[in-house]
Parts: C-alpha cells; structure tokens; sequence
C-alpha cells in the first residue's frame, strides 16, 4: 500500500531534517544516486533560496524537508547499497551514509 503525501510528510525517518543535505551530496558524489530530471530549468540555479530542493532543483521546499528524497534514501539502505551512520562512533551527532561495498 502505497502512502499517501501526508502520510510521507509526517514520517520520521532515522536520520535529522538537517542530515538530508549532506547525505545527498554524498550519494550524488558516489553515484549512488541520480537526479530526476528538471521540471523548470528556469530555477535550477537559484540555489540560495529558502525554499530550494537540491534534489529537485527547483523551488518547492528546502532540501531537509524533501521526503521523495527521505525515501529514495530509505530504499537505498532497505537494498542494502548504504549503511546509516548513527554518528555514535564519529565525533559528530550527525548521520551519515556510508556505501556498502
């Protein structure tokens, strides 16, 4: 069954709103994962807005909040291609993801 969009914005995930950015980067550094295409390429540069997704690349909503992001991370740890990093043995309170190899 499928969850609907305020099911999806509601869920907690084992991660902080303010991890999303830096585990994406991650991912998209190590090809992990792919961005969607571009709906309106007239924002994809407007990076310093409040309300842009790095992830859609548009001005929707800020990239902590992005849970299309949230789950596309959560199926790739479900797959078994990362392992979250609690940061319980970083110096960090931050999680992180790491690739299994």
């Amino acid at each position: 069954m499928q969850e609907n969009i305020d099911e999806l914005q509601a869920k907690e995930y084992p991660f902080s709103d303010s991890d999303v950015p830096a585990i994406f980067n991650e991912l998209l550094t190590n090809k992990v994962i792919a961005l969607p295409e571009s709906k309106r390429l007239e924002e994809s540069n407007k990076v310093d807005d409040p309300m842009y997704c790095k992830f859609h690349r548009i001005i929707i909503h800020h990239t902590t909040k992005c849970f299309i992001l949230k789950e596309k991370i959560m199926i790739l740890v479900r797959e078994g291609k990362i392992i979250m990093d609690d940061g319980e043995t970083a110096a960090t309170n931050h999680a992180s993801a790491k690739l299994n190899h």
